[in-house]
């Protein structure tokens, strides 16, 4: 025999012997150790399905807004749905109660309501009052804010709809997002919706939130986009130290200062365009810091002129005569685009005197187009 046909003989008695091994070596009972589990798949099939989104809280704003002389006064609620309707019988009987006497708001504080501090920051801002309406946390609050001049209420209900993920109206249904009521001898009209999107927080006053800052330095940033035509674009630079507030109330643009953010804020609002009477806004400031009266003819004589985006624009320096608590307001005020334009920088006088080169920075950089 030669060796090839030596090699296919042991090769056959190999396969011959493996194939009696699997028919029959060892006990049998052994093989299930190595089936393979029928739910493999189906576990596979688990792990790999993706998450499903959790679906956006539905939430309800409420606001009440009352025009009292120079000021309108803003009474808010804001939360989800479910807290909002079920407290309902509670923050009516509130604005229920609500009246204006000597151009300043008066109500009844429900039983079992907490008043909560409003910080320097927001009171700056027009924060006047808040009330804890329920124990739940988070809490739900009714915010009280005053802003002065006529409101328009095109851009408040376009703004209040985009934190409810609401889309935009036309102009000339700015009317039908507001119900009249007997509320404050029947001067409030309410603002009542509910949404389930939006971000839920407070928001920029006119046109949706700032625009976010880049990283690194405060550039040029947009703070409203051009949602309706007749709305201008703002833009401005961040002064070196500065920071911008995200969802400002009250106001389209908030700055604080880095290192004296209780101390110092500078704010830009947008107003109607008949809302333009220097002495009537300077007056207001006035009495904002406890600045004692100032007459026509003083008004003038520290009334500065100044130039804006290479528009006339008047600016003033106001302290206040209260030597225990020394504020200062600096105001100005220019008209550009078919709009009013207010900047004010308010804070401890000492603060405000050393930001005064800041203040510029911002009044330079400013475009309205």
């Amino acid at each position: 025999m030669s060796i090839q046909q030596s090699s296919v003989v042991v090769l056959c008695i190999l396969i011959g012997s493996l194939a009696l091994c699997s028919g029959g070596c060892g006990p049998k009972e052994q093989i299930a150790k190595y089936k393979i589990r029928k739910d493999k798949s189906d576990f596979l099939e688990k792990m790999t399905q993706a998450t499903p989104e959790k679906k956006p809280v539905e939430s309800r704003m409420v606001v009440g807004l009352v025009q009292a002389a120079q000021d309108c006064w803003f009474f808010k609620v804001h939360g989800p749905k479910s807290q909002v309707t079920a407290t309902e019988k509670q923050w009516r009987e509130f604005l229920a109660s609500v009246r204006i006497e000597n151009a300043v708001p008066k109500w009844e504080t429900p039983e079992g309501w907490k008043m909560k501090a409003v910080s320097r920051m927001a009171a700056s801002a027009g924060g006047y009052a808040n009330f804890q309406i329920n124990s739940e946390d988070p809490p739900l609050l009714l915010k009280i804010s005053r802003l002065g001049g006529q409101q328009d209420l095109f851009q408040n209900a376009t703004r209040w709809r985009g934190q409810l993920g609401l889309p935009p109206i036309a102009r000339q249904d700015a009317q039908s997002q507001y119900v009249k009521t007997e509320y404050a001898d029947g001067k409030m009209i309410l603002f009542d919706h509910s949404g389930s999107g939006g971000s839920g927080g407070m928001g920029a006053p006119f046109m949706g939130g700032a625009g976010k800052m880049p990283a690194g330095h405060g550039k040029k940033t947009t703070p409203n986009k051009k949602q309706d035509t007749e709305i201008p674009e703002f833009t401005f630079d961040i002064p070196d130290g500065w920071q911008q507030e995200q969802d400002a109330p009250v106001v389209l643009v908030r700055l604080f200062k880095k290192d004296a953010a209780e101390q110092i804020a500078i704010s830009a609002t947008r107003m109607p365009p008949e809302l333009n009477d220097w002495n009537t806004n300077v007056k207001q400031w006035v009495t904002d810091i406890t600045a004692g009266k100032l007459t026509e003819d003083e008004i003038k004589q520290q009334t500065k002129r100044i130039q804006i985006d290479g528009v006339d624009a008047q600016q003033i320096l106001l302290n206040s005569t209260n030597s225990e608590k020394p504020e200062s307001i600096v105001g100005v005020m220019f008209a550009k685009q078919n709009f009013t334009w207010f900047v004010k920088m308010k804070g401890e006088t000492e603060t405000v005197k050393a930001s005064m080169s800041d203040l510029d920075t911002f009044l330079n950089s400013i475009k309205v187009k």
